[in-house]
């Protein structure tokens, strides 16, 4: 296009680096910071129509909003005259379009790497509202150091409003990735990556896609309506599971793939390290829940405080209530400030304090014990004391003669 060595903004262009039916991708460095970046200029077809540059512009908004480490970054964004540029990371890598033709198909510990890098970046996209529409081998990179990174987000869509890219016999376009949902109704959904991706890692394995034809009409029709082929049958060193992942991947109805990508990358993680040479005999099946360590000590301890407290309510007794009376009435004329106070001087009955025991009742009108607790010999001991003349008489003389003596074992007692 005669654009090598010109300038673009602050950018130098140094040389092509792709080529597709959305534009030209030119490798270019800042003048000033040295930097090298991707320039991608819209194909000039394309660059005329306003509609189509105002949805460039709003794709290349939205991918500058992503930033991820498997997402090719764009920069900026800029217009010379009548064409229009993104300005994107340079990744020095290869495609995985450039791989296959090199290779011929990939291992399953490379597809599993390639996978994984792929489902974060849609993870990532998809939770920002972001759909890729266009996964395949074409825009799919691996670095130098091995990172995979996806790029051109949502472009081939534009691509095939005016110019479809897909050109049966040559290679291979965006129709043979396309989800059936999309061919038949246009329903775009994030299903609709997920079966582009299951087309591009049976393409890794295989050295083929599932779908093909003849005619674009044929390929719409195996889309639809025909069963993918047996991977394992094509590929004998693929594991039964990581085919039964990506034949659900292809499923024609979307609620019958995986629900997101977070769930397809689970379901890869749990092959990956162990589909070469032990493949895991139920992929697919969750682990069974066990009982941690940690929990077993915090069940065993509320265990014994439940038990504490169970025997601290049942042999615990609670104390007696004390009653108290409110208000204490005293005598007129008695009981004012600064006289002593005793319990004869109140008027009318004290409830007792203890309800359970007797009430109170002065000394002058308790009754004699019927069966005193003294015994002889602390009565004699109290009568020497005092002096007092003991003799020994019959009871009942005793008795008639003076009612104020008392009687004891035969002792009358005499003060």
């Amino acid at each position: 296009m005669g654009l090598i060595g010109q300038k673009v903004g602050p950018y130098e262009i140094l040389e092509e680096i792709g080529r597709g039916g959305m534009g030209v991708v030119f490798k270019a460095r800042h003048e000033k910071l040295g930097r090298l970046v991707a320039l991608k200029m819209l194909a000039p077809h394309l660059a005329g129509n306003p509609k189509m540059r105002a949805r460039f512009l709003r794709e290349a908004k939205l991918q500058a909003n992503l930033n991820h480490p498997n997402v090719v970054n764009i920069f900026d964004y800029l217009e010379e005259g009548e064409n229009a540029f993104l300005v994107m990371e340079y990744v020095s890598g290869q495609t995985l379009e450039e791989m296959l033709l090199k290779k011929g198909r990939f291992s399953v510990e490379e597809t599993l790497h390639v996978a994984k890098g792929v489902l974060e970046a849609l993870s990532f996209m998809h939770r920002k509202g972001i759909i890729h529409r266009d996964i395949k081998p074409s825009n799919i990179m691996v670095t130098e150091t091995g990172l995979v990174k996806v790029t051109d987000f949502g472009i081939a869509r534009l691509a095939e409003e005016e110019a479809p890219i897909t050109q049966v016999g040559g290679k291979i376009g965006t129709l043979f990735y396309m989800a059936p949902e999309l061919l038949k109704e246009g329903k775009l959904s994030p299903a609709a990556d997920i079966y582009s991706l299951g087309v591009t890692l049976f393409q890794l394995l295989s050295g083929k896609v599932p779908f093909t034809g003849k005619t674009e009409y044929e390929i719409i029709e195996a889309h639809l309506k025909k069963p993918p082929p047996d991977l394992q049958k094509l590929n004998p060193a693929v594991p039964k599971e990581l085919a039964t992942l990506i034949k659900q991947a292809l499923a024609k109805r979307p609620e019958e793939r995986f629900a997101s990508a977070d769930e397809f990358l689970v379901a890869l993680k749990a092959l990956k390290g162990e589909a070469v040479s032990h493949p895991p005999k139920k992929a697919l099946n969750p682990p069974k829940p066990s009982l941690n360590f940690p929990y077993l000590w915090v069940i065993i301890v509320l265990a014994g405080l439940v038990l504490l407290l169970f025997f601290w309510f049942h042999f615990h007794k609670p104390k007696k209530n004390i009653i108290i009376p409110a208000r204490v009435t005293l005598p007129s004329g008695g009981g004012g400030a600064g006289q002593p106070f005793s319990p004869s001087a109140l008027t009318g009955e004290l409830p007792p304090l203890f309800p359970s025991e007797r009430p109170f009742v002065p000394k002058e009108k308790q009754k004699p014990p019927l069966f005193p607790k003294t015994t002889k010999k602390v009565e004699r001991k109290h009568a020497v004391k005092k002096g007092a003349v003991q003799e020994k008489a019959p009871q009942r003389q005793a008795v008639q003669e003076k009612p104020s003596q008392r009687q004891e074992g035969g002792w009358v007692i005499r003060k």
